[in-house]
């Protein structure tokens, strides 16, 4: 009754678990760790680390595109460039980490509640969020599912639970961000479409 949600959830903070993530945007890991409540993030900061030659993620949209992709990897040269630049100036690692892209690659590991586990998955297994945050949701979702399938199961995307798009309208992400260029996903009819 608790995973169908026919019952009171406090059981479902009593489970714990554990996951490591590498290798994925730091824009993403700021999406992941706003679960807050139940979430318990550590993670390889930038500021007494040399960043200087981390990798860096390139979105779809922008790899798929050869003019876009010579503008983005011009500019993270640069901004890899004149990071070195300000280090062998004599400015310290926290200080040159500001010319950094967020879009470098970043790892950090979290323990979290089963409750904040679905909710976290919930939101972020919905496509309309940022690509590799969907993309570490189903993974998460897959470890999971791969070790206990039965808790696994009641977990969806949160417009698949409503059974419709809830990106766009009064209360929702995309009303949020009303700057967002973006539709839903398709998964569901968005009500209010602005265009890819």
């Amino acid at each position: 009754a608790i995973l169908t949600r026919n019952a009171l959830p406090l059981a479902m903070e009593l489970p714990q678990f554990f996951y490591e993530v590498r290798n994925i945007s730091r824009i993403s890991f700021d999406q992941i760790v706003r679960a807050r409540i139940g979430f318990s993030p550590s993670s390889l900061g930038t500021r007494n680390n040399d960043v200087s030659d981390i990798d860096v993620m390139v979105p779809p949209r922008i790899y798929d595109n050869r003019e876009t992709d010579q503008v983005f990897r011009a500019s993270v040269n640069y901004a890899k460039e004149s990071y070195h630049e300000l280090i062998a100036s004599g400015v310290s690692w926290e200080d040159a980490r500001y010319v950094i892209p967020q879009g470098i690659l970043h790892g950090f590991s979290f323990g979290l509640s089963y409750l904040t586990l679905r909710e976290l998955l919930g939101k972020r297994m919905m496509f309309c969020m940022e690509f590799s945050t969907v993309a570490t949701a189903w993974k998460m979702w897959v470890a999971l599912k791969e070790k206990y399938a039965v808790l696994a199961a009641p977990i969806r995307p949160n417009c698949d639970l409503a059974r419709k798009c809830t990106f766009r309208g009064e209360g929702s992400i995309g009303e949020a961000f009303s700057n967002d260029p973006h539709s839903g996903c398709g998964r569901w009819p968005d009500p209010h479409p602005i265009g890819h």
